[in-house]
């Protein structure tokens, strides 16, 4: 009996790894693609994972927090596409908020979800054979500074479910017909509307679709422009292309959750430090696609009620992955010798 409850409350309960790997680590985001494929067909709704960047012990590092049921299956994934990474258990609380500091947040919402952020090959130099890894900018704005704040970032994602990954799919649709193609202004806010969280907005974009873009008119894109795969580098690829790729893939929904800790009367350094991971964060975005929206910045860790955004496992990769070699000049969690 005892044997049971433990194993049962093994399952439930989560838990808190810290991932680093070698300074010459040279897997990137494309192993930690297999790895989020894998947890996309694990994971779901009732079981989500989160994903943070973090400080602890005046080091900046990466940590995993799921459910237990899900711990041999990401820690095998782990050591099977970074063979050289250490996983070390933690106590769940040891990144909560110290004693007499206080927390502050804000969320970020990405607008229009439909078109893709930058993906990590666009990253890459291939002339001259040299790769700006992204996540290096990142660590940086959530390292240990002068300050005594301190910053994390959380992304919780559990798999879209399929009604809406087809919604999405049918305003990709929407946004190839002759209309929006005419009156680009139109189709712009028609994507911005159709993907808000908000859900008045999204049934006002389908109202002016239905009475207004789809009348007395026939779609003239073909098929192959939505069909079509894009290349390795998704170089010269449209936006329609690239929507269409996008929402091909494995699709998380995701909540993106920026906190600072600070001392109790520096609001206004913690407010910086928030703005400063936000605006970092948006270098992973095109204008013209879309852009990450921050909500308002509330006292204490809030978690997101609305409804996520929706990222690919190729995305989702981009933003986590175990840093390479190229990511120099950061007081960052690393493995000193590699794993037999």
């Amino acid at each position: 009996m005892t044997d049971n409850f433990s194993s049962l409350r093994y399952a439930l309960f989560p838990m808190l790894i810290s991932i680093s790997d070698t300074p010459t680590n040279e897997r990137g985001p494309r192993h930690m693609r297999s790895i989020l494929a894998a947890i996309h067909h694990a994971s779901s709704r009732k079981y989500p994972v989160s994903f943070l960047i973090g400080r602890h012990e005046q080091q900046v590092g990466l940590y995993c927090r799921f459910p237990g049921l899900l711990h041999r299956l990401i820690k095998g994934q782990f050591h099977a596409k970074y063979p050289d990474c250490t996983i070390e258990l933690l106590e769940e609380d040891v990144l909560d908020c110290p004693v007499g500091y206080e927390t502050w947040s804000m969320n970020l919402h990405l607008r229009p979800d439909l078109f893709p952020i930058l993906r990590y090959q666009q990253f890459e130099d291939v002339i001259h054979n040299e790769v700006d890894d992204p996540i290096g900018g990142v660590l940086q704005a959530v390292a240990p500074d002068s300050s005594h704040v301190q910053a994390m970032i959380e992304l919780t994602v559990f798999p879209a479910n399929a009604r809406r990954i087809r919604y999405s799919q049918t305003s990709v649709e929407q946004l190839a017909r002759p209309f929006f193609r005419k009156y680009r202004s139109f189709a712009r806010q028609y994507a911005f509307f159709i993907s808000s969280p908000k859900h008045w907005q999204r049934i006002l974009a389908g109202l002016f679709s239905q009475f207004f873009a789809s009348q007395r008119e026939e779609r003239f894109v073909s098929d192959e422009e939505l069909n079509k795969t894009s290349s390795r580098m998704h170089d010269n690829e449209k936006d329609l292309q690239a929507a269409s790729v996008k929402l091909g893939q494995h699709l998380f929904e995701v909540q993106l959750n920026l906190i600072v800790y600070a001392p109790a009367g520096q609001k206004q350094n913690a407010v910086h430090k928030l703005q400063e991971m936000a605006a970092i964060l948006n270098k992973f975005t095109e204008p013209r696609l879309g852009l990450f929206q921050s909500s308002s910045i509330s006292k204490n860790d809030t978690k997101l009620k609305q409804r996520g955004f929706l990222l690919s496992d190729e995305e989702l990769a981009t933003l986590w992955h175990l840093p390479t070699s190229s990511v120099r000049d950061v007081s960052l969690q690393t493995t000193h010798s590699r794993r037999l």
